[in-house]
């Protein structure tokens, strides 16, 4: 008995294990990276080789750039509005070869996406920029520090930046020798604006790695039996009475997936088999949770609603079906006449308000001795 029931354990077990995998395993490689870099800081944007870029977390001081090309909105269709999600500006970056001991720099263009909000900021570096280029200043403006993180440059966006310079009289060659075809990604992804949020979603993800194969290893080792060892501990059984009780149990739905005994009601809650004295059972009745999109139904859940003296909760028994529900509840009534089988809002009532008064309309007025009906011509439902 205890064999089957570990292997039913660690077969619930894996199936909630291999949940949490997928989960755990999308949000760490969503918001991993970004947690790291979160953890130990940035790179400096002037610090990385054109060559070495791809989706590094970068910090940079902007105080160069030549101007916007590229405006991404939306449109509503039910309304018609058009929301400005982001503006692309071509800032300065810088490419370096070593000479000898010294580096020779080298300068390249590249993109960086905002948000609207700051469309103000890069436009008064813009203008500073040019007015510097032209004479009008002899200072830049004053640095702007930013986080983002380096994406490349989808090929309609990058079609807008080369347009951006072939419009000034440069060739396709030049565009492409002194240009990076990188974007840094201040709108969304900056962990500047978000740096919680990547720990905190990125340890969600490390958490349900954990509790995935903690729950294996706790199956496989017969760890979800505990509950089960206790519960016929309580009921003053022995093991060997449980196993012949189990063994001999009415069983219900699929696989017999509930086990009704002389002894105890026998059934899983998600990985972890539980056993209910059947002599402390004073309340059963059906439960339903009807499911709803968009106000159609699409399903009802059946279970059954298990109250045992000496529990504070009651025990809900997930049935699948209404037949099976209807059979277990049949059995209880007509094998243990001390539970009150069904509910009223006046039973409910009694069970708060006067417990003892309760008790005394059945649990309390036989003797807790199952009565044996025939079982011929009862069908399992699967």
């Amino acid at each position: 008995m205890y064999e089957k029931l570990k292997k039913a354990s660690l077969k619930g077990a894996i199936g909630v294990s291999v949940v949490l995998f997928i989960v755990g395993g999308l949000l760490i490689g969503f918001f991993g990276k970004g947690a790291v870099y979160a953890i130990k800081g940035y790179d400096y944007l002037d610090d990385i080789m054109p060559t070495d870029l791809k989706d590094q977390y970068v910090e940079l001081d902007l105080n160069v750039c030549f101007g916007g090309y590229l405006k991404s909105s939306e449109k509503n269709t039910d309304t018609g509005k058009v929301t400005v999600k982001s503006y692309n500006y071509v800032i300065q970056a810088f490419d370096y070869t070593e000479a000898g001991d010294e580096y020779e720099y080298q300068d390249r263009y590249m993109s960086i996406k905002i948000p609207p909000k700051m469309m103000d900021q890069l436009d008064a570096i813009t203008d500073q920029t040019y007015a510097y280029m032209y004479g009008e200043t002899d200072t830049l403006a004053e640095p702007l520090h930013l986080h983002g993180r380096i994406r490349k440059l989808p090929n309609d966006e990058y079609s807008y930046f080369v347009k951006f310079f072939t419009e000034e009289g440069w060739t396709t060659a030049e565009v492409e020798e002194e240009t990076i075809p990188y974007y840094i990604d201040i709108s969304s992804s900056s962990i500047g604006f978000d740096k919680g949020y990547h720990l905190l979603f990125a340890g969600a993800g490390l958490a349900c790695v954990i509790f995935g194969i903690f729950r294996l290893v706790s199956a496989s080792g017969g760890g979800y039996l505990k509950k089960f060892r206790k519960d016929c501990e309580l009921a003053g059984y022995s093991e060997s009475v449980i196993e012949s009780d189990y063994a001999s149990a009415a069983g219900f739905g699929k696989k017999d997936a509930v086990k009704v005994g002389n002894l105890c009601t026998y059934f899983s809650s998600g990985a972890t088999p539980r056993a209910i004295p059947n002599k402390n059972i004073s309340w059963a009745y059906m439960h339903t949770v009807t499911h709803r999109t968009y106000g159609i139904k699409t399903g009802t859940t059946y279970s059954i609603m298990v109250y045992a003296e000496g529990q504070k909760n009651p025990y809900n028994i997930s049935t699948g079906n209404e037949a099976t529900t209807l059979q277990i509840l049949e059995k209880y009534a007509a094998s243990f006449p001390w539970i009150i089988v069904g509910y009223d809002k006046d039973l409910e009532k009694m069970f708060k308000k006067d417990h003892a008064q309760f008790l005394n309309l059945k649990y309390n007025q036989v003797e807790h001795t199952p009565v044996y009906p025939s079982m011929e011509g009862f069908d399992n439902p699967q």
